[in-house]
């Protein structure tokens, strides 16, 4: 989940990246095994809070649809809400699950692969088809991750990024779950999963980074936010700002010591109107691994920040007026 940098004193943008970008060497993926799928006696099905029978769902190893080896695993969801004796929740839960012998350090890996097959007369157009996650020795709620573009009726490879908030020195398992609610009474889709990996980058890669969407002359500072995968050590970050004429404004180089950081640097007042940060990723040898180019704008001096104005000068929810803030919002936006 996202958490707000309280080391910036502005806001910023999340802006989600390529993996790496088309100017620069792709990196290379090094995979390790994590399981074939060719025993299904490590998985389970059932949620251990709610309902550990799950009438609903089955977990079976299978032959029908197979991408690398003799078998794979089938998670068959059956979506039935008619309400059982005793059954507390209809709308249920149906999950499957691993979990590992002692907790498992995957701090060093970036993603999980596998190859997924959705087998269904449904169209999965939803949202939510299926998510995955990665239960903790700290014994937090689990975080999880929904796997977009399933479609259905074909194998599509699968990397779920290492990017939820949770320690991933003690990974404790792996689960699948489905909410009944996604679908429709009477949905049938059976999912054969196949062939699961870890995966780590052999060079640093942006994953996600922002930049201010204002700089504010009094305060003479700009500030980035960086999540970065593979290696980091001896990775450096190169910004260069210039203005929209690629007249340059500054530069800088700092070291990464952690994957995700946040960087306050001083500037000078930059002059109100647009700008651009080149963002430059160098490897322990000095050479750009990757790089991503940045908009943000400075306001005129004396000049408020939206966020300011919505502050100062809207009345409580309830009691403000459309059209005056409707003249509001244009007022900051053309300030």
């Amino acid at each position: 989940m996202p958490r707000q940098n309280a080391l910036l004193p502005f806001a910023a943008i999340l802006c989600a990246v390529a993996p790496w970008s088309a100017a620069a060497p792709q990196p290379v993926l090094e995979f390790a095994k994590l399981d074939d799928f060719e025993s299904p006696a490590a998985w389970l099905k059932g949620d251990p809070k709610t309902d550990l029978e799950q009438k609903d769902a089955a977990v079976a190893a299978s032959t029908e649809f197979v991408h690398e080896g003799k078998q794979s695993l089938a998670f068959l969801i059956r979506v039935n809400w008619t309400p059982r004796p005793n059954e507390q929740y209809p709308k249920g839960w149906p999950m499957m699950s691993r979990k590992f012998d002692a907790p498992r350090d995957w701090s060093g890996y970036d993603y999980a692969y596998f190859w997924l097959y959705a087998k269904t007369e449904a169209k999965l157009l939803q949202e939510r088809v299926l998510r995955i996650g990665f239960p903790t020795a700290d014994g937090k709620e689990t975080e999880w991750y929904t796997i977009p573009g399933i479609e259905p009726n074909r194998w599509q490879e699968v990397a779920v990024p290492f990017t939820l908030p949770i320690d991933w020195t003690r990974v404790t398992g792996v689960t699948f779950y489905v909410a009944e609610a996604w679908y429709e009474d009477g949905d049938k889709v059976d999912f054969y999963v196949d062939d699961m990996r870890l995966a780590k980058r052999t060079a640093p890669a942006f994953s996600a980074c922002s930049v201010t969407s204002r700089v504010f002359p009094r305060r003479q500072s700009f500030g980035i936010s960086l999540h970065i995968e593979g290696p980091v050590e001896g990775a450096r970050l190169r910004c260069r700002v210039t203005d929209r004429r690629g007249n340059e404004q500054g530069s800088f180089a700092e070291a990464l010591t952690a994957k995700e950081q946040q960087f306050v640097f001083p500037a000078k007042a930059l002059p109100a109107g647009e700008h651009y940060a080149t963002l430059d990723l160098l490897d322990k040898s000095g050479e750009v691994v990757d790089s991503e180019r940045k908009y943000f704008r400075s306001l005129q001096p004396g000049k408020r920040s939206y966020l300011k104005l919505i502050t100062f000068y809207t009345q409580p929810l309830g009691q403000a007026d459309a059209a005056a803030l409707g003249v509001l919002n244009d007022s900051a936006y053309a300030g």
